[in-house]
């Protein structure tokens, strides 16, 4: 939990990534750290969940089957009817323009794979305090 935060439930993170093993394996790193952790292996299926489930993060591949990640990025800025989750790209595209195209549909922080545990639950706070930073100023809450 990031400095001084108070949660009354466990942040719930989307994991979307369609590498079963990478999916697993950043799952298995999240619920050891208390997070609430649901998981998508595909675009569709992501936004699917995002509807359903509300998570406080997205963690989002951009190489997607079905819908790609930019995509979902995309939709998560333009849907008006709840306030969108942070977005964490990770990805292993590492073409400028294909990072700048996720920046533009909005995402929050990009990581490179590979990447550890520890970059992954960083950013993830860091987002986590940037969202109850903000609740704090309009008085809203994620609880």
């Amino acid at each position: 939990m990031s400095d001084g935060a108070v949660r009354t439930r466990a942040a719930r993170v989307l994991v979307v990534e369609d590498a079963p093993d990478l999916r697993a394996l950043y799952v298995t790193w999240l619920l050891g750290h208390g997070y609430d952790v649901d998981e998508a292996s595909d675009g569709r299926r992501a936004w699917e969940r995002i509807r359903a489930r509300r998570p406080d993060v997205v963690l989002l591949d951009l190489g997607l089957p079905t819908i790609d990640g930019q995509r979902v990025a995309t939709w998560l800025r333009l849907d008006r009817q709840r306030r969108a989750p942070a977005v964490i790209v990770i990805t292993g595209q590492l073409e400028p323009d294909a990072i700048q195209a996720a920046r533009d549909a909005g995402v929050d922080a990009v990581l490179f794979k590979p990447c550890g545990e520890a970059e992954i639950t960083e950013a993830i706070e860091a987002q986590l305090a940037r969202i109850a930073h903000a609740d704090a100023r309009t008085g809203s809450s994620t609880a």
